[in-house]
């Protein structure tokens, strides 16, 4: 067991995600929630598991997927839980921007979920206080990652060009499966470097 207790890792996905084969190898906890489960009830899962489990306080992280994606942005933003970060996969941006690391991944032919909008980027690289130049922080197989410079906290979107509806059905909503990068890995990787500050 890690010394300051497992980080956790909660999940509202639409789809199984690959984070469970992660979760089996990292010393992780992963809470896995349908997509529409509410902040309240949430929050009530996440007290029950520090019951049940040592966590470690500042590593809480929320992970949103399709129609999950809204209600981790709001749980990140909203909730007394402490997030450490979010990340959202394919999935809309909605909602106002607020103080926490925030990881956008999505697939540029997803004809399921309308294209990232400019706007909510932008009101969350000005919440966190970015400048406006970006730059590459992971570019392999079909993705490429940027990074907003100088953020009080990290603001990062990675595209993965041909790829449709990731952890989704290719046949309704077209483009390809990722190759080349793993989402989750990505997902985690960004989660552990950042743990929440005090």
């Amino acid at each position: 067991m890690p010394k300051a207790g497992y980080p956790l890792v909660v999940t509202l996905a639409e789809a199984a995600t690959d984070l469970q084969a992660r979760a089996d190898q990292a010393p992780f906890v992963l809470i896995a929630l349908p997509p529409q489960t509410d902040r309240v009830a949430t929050q009530a899962i996440v007290a029950e598991a520090k019951k049940l489990a040592c966590l470690d306080p500042l590593r809480l992280f929320v992970l949103g997927h399709g129609a999950g994606t809204v209600a981790a942005l709001r749980l990140a933003c909203e909730s007394s839980l402490g997030v450490a970060a979010v990340a959202t996969v394919a999935g809309s941006l909605r909602g106002e921007p607020c103080r926490v690391p925030w990881l956008d991944m999505r697939g540029d032919s997803d004809r399921c979920v309308p294209p990232a909008s400019t706007s909510a980027l932008e009101a969350w690289r000005v919440g966190n206080h970015c400048d406006k130049q970006t730059r590459v922080v992971r570019k392999t197989g079909d993705a490429t990652c940027h990074s907003f410079d100088h953020c009080a906290l990290d603001v990062q979107q990675c595209i993965l060009f041909g790829v449709g509806h990731i952890w989704g059905s290719i046949e309704a909503c077209g483009g390809k499966e990722p190759s080349g990068f793993n989402v989750g890995d990505w997902a985690w990787s960004f989660f552990q470097g950042h743990p929440r500050k005090l």
